[in-house]
């Protein structure tokens, strides 16, 4: 058979086993995996016990509890509710998992308040890090409490560049409202201390210290890289006499301030306007991370967009269809104060590389208005008149989520490990009754991803000695990676993890980047660590990943990246069981062909035997 006829039957066998366009469909899966008896609101997500599987930490008991659901790998679902600790007199209103001391086991940030919380978000918290030893945390009595009170929840972050997490927040003086100074409490380490340090901006140009305006309530800091430089900077909202955003640059393993503030974008102002929570993704996968803001032009928040500042200005790239949807302000959703429901919370779920939005929006119908979360998602600008940003706009898929009616916090999360973006979503039956849902997203085409999770680069063992410490994930790293598609395009893309962990952040402990169709290799993965003062830069890359893999990076030694620690797993994708189909059937094609051959050659030879045999008998005469 030719060798062009042979190419074509393996392509045709191939292209029909394939399916020409990504097709997504959602399924509850919240009796499935164990959590439908589940009263609580989810408050984090964190390797606890140190297995390599996300476990979930939940709010319970009207706030007075946090437990942790265990991931079981065998049975695929959760263990049930593990208690971890109880306030009888305070209401529990952030978690922040995190290893604090550099043992290798996760420790747990508590933020409480003293009475139930208000849609003003003034009373004073407390602050508590609970020490971990694999399986529990330490007793109230044996946590490290932050002496002060604190004006709102705490931020964390890495001061100090030694890869064990430190908080910045606000000291509470309810009498002198000039002593609530901006503080870091960084982490002694193995101390199990902190020691209180005041921030303070000092300009490069003026070499004067710089007043600095107080955080806004509430805030939305984060620890991320935003220069470019694959070292983590701080990003401050702060508010004096308007919203500004405050941007501390990394140099030379110190945050310094810069003047040069972002403003809100043109015509908007905190006085007039509903202000959201910011968030970060690489919106036009250029190996740059996007700041995100949704914001509200009418207090109703009847005229809704999305802000991106993108190359250094400001742009709009959605706005809403006043008939169809709209964001839910502050003043609706009164009773979970600490849940902001105008926060874009960001993964990739059709995996094709561009990050996609999940939200929570009022959706109007001609009978009512009501919540449910809702998709953005992040394809190519067409001609209806969409805000276009670099090619790219926010689509809103408002039908696929509708469903879970009273929805107040949706996110994404890898539910199966198996680098598929799946979906957690907590709904309000009553002001002091929650409910979790797990919707599994059944991605029917074979796009490929890579899965990054970077871990603390302190010790290179758990609290125990026995294994790497799973579980203790690092705040703050920049990851990017570069590939060539299938049309010799070379693609990028980047993304920070744990990058913000105020008001249900809800980040989870690793990365996952969509591929797309293409299953080619990642040319190049490159992780940035947060520098030490006057360290040198902490960036390291590896070449040729195999696509469907996760990549464990354990960055120890700290200052020596050409001796980081790796670990690459591979999750098998359909394409390399259809493509092994498409071989085997291509080999049972040509062993038929030339079993055929074979066979016609055979009786070719016994026909010319005969015929052989027959003219020496007759000559023989």
């Amino acid at each position: 058979m030719p060798t062009t006829s042979l190419r074509s039957l393996y392509t045709l066998i191939f292209s029909l086993l394939l399916l020409p366009e990504y097709y997504c469909s959602f399924n509850d899966v919240t009796t499935k995996v164990g959590i439908s008896s589940i009263n609580g609101l989810l408050a984090a997500f964190g390797d606890f016990n140190g297995d390599k599987s996300t476990d979930l930490f939940v709010i319970s008991n009207q706030g007075k509890n946090l437990d942790v659901l265990l991931w079981n790998e065998g049975s695929q679902k959760f263990d049930g509710l593990k208690a971890l600790v109880a306030f009888p007199s305070s209401v529990i209103v952030n978690v922040g998992p995190g290893d604090f001391n550099g043992d290798g086991c996760m420790d747990v940030l508590i933020t409480t308040e003293t009475g139930k919380p208000d849609a003003r978000n003034i009373q004073p918290k407390r602050v508590y890090v609970f020490w971990g030893s694999l399986n529990e945390i330490s007793k109230i009595e044996k946590s490290f409490q932050i002496p002060e009170e604190l004006k709102d929840q705490p931020v964390i972050l890495d001061v100090n560049g030694d890869l064990i997490p430190d908080i910045l927040g606000t000291i509470y003086n309810l009498k002198n409202a000039s002593l609530e100074v901006r503080t870091y409490w960084i982490s002694v380490g193995k101390n199990k201390t902190f020691e209180r340090q005041t921030q303070k901006a000092n300009s490069k140009v003026t070499e004067q210290n710089q007043e600095l305006s107080p955080l806004t309530i509430p805030h939305s800091n984060g620890f991320l890289d935003l220069t470019g430089d694959m070292t983590a900077d701080l990003f401050v909202t702060s508010k004096s006499e308007d919203y500004k955003f405050e941007i501390w640059e990394n140099k030379e393993g110190i945050l310094t301030y810069s003047p040069d503030s972002i403003g809100l974008p043109d015509g908007v102002s905190a006085r007039s306007h509903v202000i959201g929570q910011s968030s970060f993704a690489d919106f036009d996968r250029d190996g740059k991370i996007d700041h995100l803001l949704p914001v509200c032009s009418l207090p109703n928040c009847q005229d809704s967009q999305i802000y991106i500042y993108i190359n250094n200005k400001w742009s709009r790239v959605l706005t809403n269809n006043q008939d169809t949807w709209q964001f839910i302000p502050p003043s609706g959703n009164e009773s979970i104060a600490n849940t902001p429901l105008m926060t874009i919370r960001t993964g990739d779920y059709n995996m094709d590389g561009y990050p996609d939005g999940l939200i929570i929006l009022d959706i109007i119908t001609p009978k009512r208005i009501r919540s449910a979360p809702v998709l953005l998602e992040n394809v190519p600008c067409s001609n209806s008149g969409h805000h276009c940003v670099n090619g790219r706009t926010f689509s809103v898929q408002w039908k696929s989520l509708m469903s879970l009616e009273g929805a107040v916090v949706a996110t994404f999360f890898d539910l199966y490990e198996n680098g598929i973006t799946d979906f957690i979503i907590v709904t309000q039956t009553t002001p002091d009754s929650f409910r979790l849902h797990a919707v599994r997203n059944n991605l029917y085409v074979d796009a490929s991803f890579v899965k990054v999770a970077v871990l603390s680069g302190v010790t290179l063992t758990s609290c125990k000695g026995d294994k790497l410490p799973y579980g203790v994930n690092q705040a703050g790293p920049y990851v990017s990676y570069t590939m060539t598609d299938n049309d010799g395009k070379v693609k990028t893309g980047a993304a920070a993890q744990l990058s913000q962990s105020g008001y249900f952040a809800l980040q989870c402990p690793y990365i996952v980047f969509g591929l797309g169709r293409t299953p080619n290799f990642v040319d190049k993965l490159t992780i940035g660590m947060p520098r030490a003062k006057k360290g040198t830069v902490r960036s390291h890359s590896w070449p040729s990943i195999i696509p469907n893999s996760q990549m464990i990076i354990i960055p120890y030694p700290p200052d020596q990246p050409n001796k980081w620690k790796s670990k690459l797993l591979v999750t098998p994708s359909k394409l390399v069981l259809l493509t092994g189909l498409c071989m085997l059937g291509l080999c049972a094609l040509l062993a038929l062909v030339i079993m055929v051959l074979h066979l016609l050659e055979k009786r070719a030879d016994q026909k010319e035997k005969r015929e052989d045999a027959h003219k020496f008998h007759f000559d023989a005469m």
